[in-house]
C-alpha cells in the first residue's frame, strides 16, 4: 500500500452499494480486493489528518477493513440511517466506547481490550483511543476507573 494521498478527498468516493452487498459474501475475493483499492486512501488520508502516524494509518486502514468484514452484515442502505461512511465512523464510536467501558471497570491489560473489542495491537486501539477521546487508554483509565 503506496501512502501517497496527495490531493485525495472524501467526496471523490462514490459510495457503491452494489459492491457493499457483495461483501456479505467472504469467499468472494475480487469484491474485497475492489473494496479495498476503492476505499483505502479515503481511510488512510482521515488518519493522517487526524494526526496519525504512517504506521499508524497503515495499522487504521488494516483494522478499519478488518471490522467491515466482521460487520458488513448489520449495514443496512437506508437513508434515514445514514450513509455507509456515517456507518464507518459509527463502528469505530462503537469499538471505542466498548474499550473504554472495559477500561472502566476491568484491571485487564490495554493489550487484551484491545484484542477483546477487534483491535489488532494495543498501538491500533491506542491511536484510534487516542484520536476519538483526545486521551491515551492508560490515562482514560488512571482518570476515570472504577472496579467492580
Amino acid at each position: 500500500m503506496s501512502s501517497d494521498t496527495t490531493g485525495f478527498t472524501e467526496e471523490f468516493v462514490p459510495t457503491r452499494y452494489t459492491l457493499l452487498s457483495r461483501l456479505r459474501d467472504w469467499e468472494d475475493n475480487d469484491s474485497w480486493k475492489e473494496f479495498f483499492d476503492t476505499y483505502w486512501r479515503l481511510i488512510y488520508s482521515v488518519a493522517r489528518k487526524s494526526g496519525l502516524t504512517e504506521v499508524e494509518s497503515q495499522e487504521v486502514v488494516q483494522e478499519t477493513v478488518i471490522s467491515v468484514a466482521k460487520h458488513i452484515h448489520k449495514f443496512r442502505h437506508d437513508r434515514k440511517l445514514g450513509s455507509f461512511k456515517g456507518w464507518l465512523r459509527n463502528l469505530t464510536r462503537w469499538r471505542i466506547e466498548l474499550a473504554a467501558a472495559r477500561l472502566r471497570r476491568s484491571d485487564g491489560t490495554v493489550a487484551a481490550i484491545a484484542h477483546q473489542v477487534g483491535y489488532g495491537s494495543e498501538s491500533a486501539l491506542s491511536a484510534a483511543f487516542k484520536r476519538v477521546t483526545g486521551d491515551s487508554p492508560r490515562g482514560y483509565r488512571n482518570s476515570r476507573h472504577r472496579p467492580g
